[in-house]
């Protein structure tokens, strides 16, 4: 079955790439944030939190990309209210500026906390970018009494084309298993950054990419820490 598991991830990262138009839109989109001097504001619903988590503080991704982390482990994430509190108070401490992206992470795309996560982020001006199974949150309500649900509300949707309910094998006792969803949300969050780090340079721009500060490179420490001070306040220190 591993075989299996395989080749169902390897079709989805092939589908998840085949959206070239908006990845193309989308990182576009961060490429300006970080033209203007702004930050990639990052956010990820449950088990995608770990999608978002992924490209902060580590060799390899931008130097301005910040968590926006629920501390309550995914206990609110169905509480109405909680999301457009915790922007609030993630506003307060590293800002939310109109020169400022967020890109919202929930593989469903129909619970309160990533939706009011978006909502939040447009009312204050920022671009929002969507990485969601788009099908799924089709074929499913919203659990907002607004009936929304995330890929409605964003201004770009990147599709994680993953299989309804997640598991993409079953066992001959008719359990399924093996969760895919994470897989090309990874892809497409790291392909994001990716693509803006090279229109970055193709303007002419330097891209601030974060340096491993674990290999060979002795002045990794004092660059990294050199960007970082171009963003001082406003991000979590993470190490890489």
């Amino acid at each position: 079955m591993l075989a299996a598991y395989r080749d169902h991830i390897c079709a989805l990262l092939e589908a998840a790439l085949e959206q070239e138009d908006v990845l193309a839109r989308a990182a576009a989109m961060v490429a300006e944030t970080v033209r203007r001097g702004g930050v990639v504001h990052v956010f990820g619903s449950g088990h995608s939190s770990l999608a978002a988590l992924e490209v902060v503080g580590r060799s390899g991704s931008l130097v301005p990309v910040n968590p926006i982390l629920d501390r309550t482990e995914d206990l609110a994430e169905r509480l109405e209210g909680y999301g457009l509190a915790l922007m609030a108070s993630y506003e307060e401490q590293y800002g939310l500026r109109p020169e400022d992206c967020l890109v919202v992470i929930s593989n469903s795309g129909r619970n309160p906390l990533p939706l009011e996560v978006a909502l939040a982020g447009k009312e204050r001006g920022l671009g929002v970018i969507a990485v969601t199974n788009v099908a799924q949150s089709n074929a499913l309500p919203s659990r907002h009494s607004s009936a929304r649900r995330l890929y409605e509300v964003a201004d770009l949707v990147l599709d994680t084309f993953a299989p309804f309910g997640e598991t993409s094998l079953t066992l001959p006792s008719g359990q399924g298993v093996a969760p895919s969803s994470s897989f090309p949300a990874l892809f497409l969050v790291n392909g994001l950054l990716l693509l803006a780090a090279e229109a970055l340079e193709e303007s002419g721009q330097a891209a601030p990419l974060l340096a491993s500060e674990n290999g060979r490179d002795e002045d990794a420490k004092a660059r990294n820490a050199e960007l970082r001070r171009r963003y001082q306040g406003r991000l979590r220190r993470f190490g890489v």
